[in-house]
């Protein structure tokens, strides 16, 4: 009880500005930045303009509407299978992301929607650190070991950049270790129905969670490990004979098997239909080759272990690395998890241990551009040849931390200390070299004169430098800590969490967002002129006035226009022919329908096909903004028929 507190309490802090300012964990203050038509509005209060980092994309244009939708049709007494406002009309429960039956989302109907999303944000560490911990303590490791482990976990780089991200992926991931915990609950047989009801609760709320990929890698984690428990209980571990020991072996994989076939029943209601719906979109035809070819992390990544922001941070506005998307492939881990794990890579461990460092090195080298890596893709494996490959990164930290746990209780075995120095003088070697290199390049930025576009050199003598300060100190405690605390067990191991969570602290400082209520879809002057007459017509928006896909369901106004990753692939192909100019293909967008986005002075009359789809689908009104200063270069009589 007293480790769940702990959790909940550290949450609160990570996020205080929800608990303390009333600012809720969501990039609503972006709308007022970035998105028409709100960034046209002026807003009191804000002289210099309203704070924001450019994080949280997919919450204001798919995951929020969503729920608001969901929530909206449940309580008027219908159940959300179909949403009329996108797609002009598409499958909603069965879209899998709406994550329609997920238990937790009974928060919805008791708060109001901001509050309700920010609650399910704050459990997600509280929840995978008390999961985690029960699952390292079922390992046998001691409560230290085990607590530094889930700390770890729970507050890693990954876990840090989803929670608000992408609520739905950790939802169904944070499931990981409760449903481990479970297994080793039958395994061990004393709590076998115990661990068969946690076992069934984990698995089902994994797949109603609503992301599809992170589900998988938690039933295929889940059964490997299971067949090797069921491996270690036939006898093979202890070396007694299969005959002596098959009983309980048999009986413990029949547990899993049920528990896994009674999830699968339960959570029908949401897979089938999602199943259905995945026949019938994009994923099968599209291409998704660019998906490996711009997500696999390169060798050089592995400097993120050390330094996460050495090449800057997208919440801080000085990211300039090349690689896309930074937010799902981050592997840091604090330097004193890492220097525990790779402890143990180093040393000759049991059987348990060898599991976890074989499952740790697999799935690190499956999220960096290694010709293995390409393994989903290659045999066509449904939903992960067609979803970004760095997400298994989760699993690396998971098997890390689990690593870290393992070091703290072998720290002081015999030989410990000579390979924790070499360890803290490799790590030493590469800040070294990663300092060597900024300040080479710090030389040559402020000795040469570069052209306009060129900026990395100025950007790597800043953005490099100030970042590679912050690890350098815990490097440098961690060595002090190994040379001369280290006899001092609770000394030692507070040193290593306080060191711990301010890298987390630090980390988490630069990736959340929170904005003001206010900006939550605020009622502006073109949002209440829809709503008052646009009816059951649907709207389309061009040029400087082009609203976001999927924005305008949030106000229950119609578009034939949507972004979702499980769309009618006809549906795409019959508005892709604007783009394909009546061509109809299969290659089409994999998420994004639309009517083409076109530039302000484009006459209506150069696209006949979209003319033509605009009369088949309805829309009846157009948005434009009025204040372009080249608007009227071409008369409206000319851009409109």
């Amino acid at each position: 009880m007293k480790r769940i507190i702990f959790f909940i309490f550290l949450t609160l802090f990570f996020f205080r500005p929800y608990v303390w300012k009333h600012q809720v964990p969501l990039p609503f203050n972006l709308l007022a930045v970035l998105y028409s038509p709100w960034k046209y509005q002026t807003w009191p209060g804000y002289p210099l303009g309203v704070q924001n980092k450019p994080l949280g994309f997919d919450n204001l244009k798919l995951f929020y509407p969503y729920r608001k939708f969901t929530t909206a049709e449940f309580k008027q007494g219908r159940i959300p299978l179909w949403n009329p406002y996108v797609f002009s009309g598409n499958v909603h429960a069965a879209t899998y992301q709406s994550a329609v039956w997920y238990p937790l989302n009974i928060l919805y109907f008791i708060l109001p929607q901001a509050d309700a999303w920010s609650v399910l944000i704050l459990l997600q560490p509280i929840l995978v650190g008390w999961f985690t911990y029960l699952f390292l303590r079922s390992l046998g490791q001691s409560p230290a070991a085990g607590f530094l482990g889930a700390v770890g976990f729970a507050y890693s780089g990954w876990m840090i950049a989803l929670w608000e991200e992408a609520l739905v992926l950790v939802h169904s991931i944070l499931w990981l270790p409760l449903a481990l915990f479970a297994s080793n609950l039958i395994w061990e047989g004393k709590h076998r129905k115990r661990g068969f009801l946690l076992l069934v609760i984990a698995l089902s709320m994994s797949i109603l969670a609503g992301f599809l990929q992170m589900s998988i890698y938690l039933f295929g984690t889940v059964i490997v490990w299971n067949v090797y428990c069921g491996y270690c209980h036939s006898g093979h571990r202890a070396g007694i004979q299969f005959k002596k020991r098959w009983i309980p072996a048999f009986a413990g994989m029949t547990l899993m098997v049920a528990a896994f076939l009674i999830a699968i029943l339960i959570t029908a209601i949401q897979w089938v239909g999602a199943f259905e719906a995945y026949l019938l979109s994009s994923r099968g035809v599209v291409n998704a080759k660019f998906l490996f070819d711009q997500f696999l992390s390169p060798v050089t990544h592995l400097i993120t272990f050390i330094v996460p922001d050495f090449w800057g941070n997208p919440g801080s506005y000085n990211y300039f690395s090349s690689l896309v998307y930074i937010q799902e492939r981050v592997i840091y881990i604090g330097i004193f998890v890492l220097i525990f794990a790779i402890f143990m890579h180093c040393i000759r461990t049991s059987r348990d241990i060898n599991f976890w460092k074989i499952f740790t090195a697999v799935t690190v080298s499956l999220g960096f551009a290694l010709p293995t890596s390409w393994i989903w893709y290659a045999f066509h494996v449904p939903i992960l040849s067609v979803a970004q490959p760095a997400r298994i990164f989760v699993l690396s930290t998971f098997g890390l931390c689990i690593l870290a746990g393992y070091g703290i209780d072998g720290m002081n075995r015999e030989g410990s200390r000579r390979i924790f120095s070499r360890i803290i003088l490799s790590i030493g070697a590469v800040i070294g070299f990663l300092w060597m290199y900024v300040i080479y390049v710090w030389f040559i930025a402020h000795t040469k004169s570069f052209p306009s576009d060129q900026k990395w050199p100025y950007l790597v003598a800043t953005v490099s430098l100030r970042n590679l300060l912050l690890p350098t100190v815990f490097l440098i405690i961690a060595w002090g800590s190994f040379h001369f605390i280290k006899r001092n067990r609770t000394a030692f191991i507070i040193t290593a969490f306080i060191a711990t969570i301010l890298g987390s602290l630090y980390f988490a400082n630069k990736m959340l967002y929170f904005s003001d209520r206010k900006f939550e879809y605020p009622q502006v002057e073109p949002i209440i002129a829809l709503k008052n007459f646009a009816g059951y017509d649907r709207v389309w928006s061009y040029g400087n006035g082009y609203i976001i896909r999927n924005m305008l369901s949030y106000y229950d106004i119609f578009s034939a226009e949507g972004y979702d990753a499980l769309y009618p692939q006809r549906y795409g192909e019959l508005l892709y022919t604007i783009s394909s100019k009546g061509v109809v293909a299969n290659q089409i967008n994999r998420t994004d329908v639309t009517l083409g986005e076109t530039s302000q002075n484009e006459l209506m009359t150069s696209s006949p096909e979209r003319l033509r789809l605009m009369s088949l689908l309805g829309v009846k009104y157009i948005i434009e903004h009025k204040e372009d200063n080249w608007k009227d270069a071409v008369l409206p009589e000319k851009r409109f028929p």
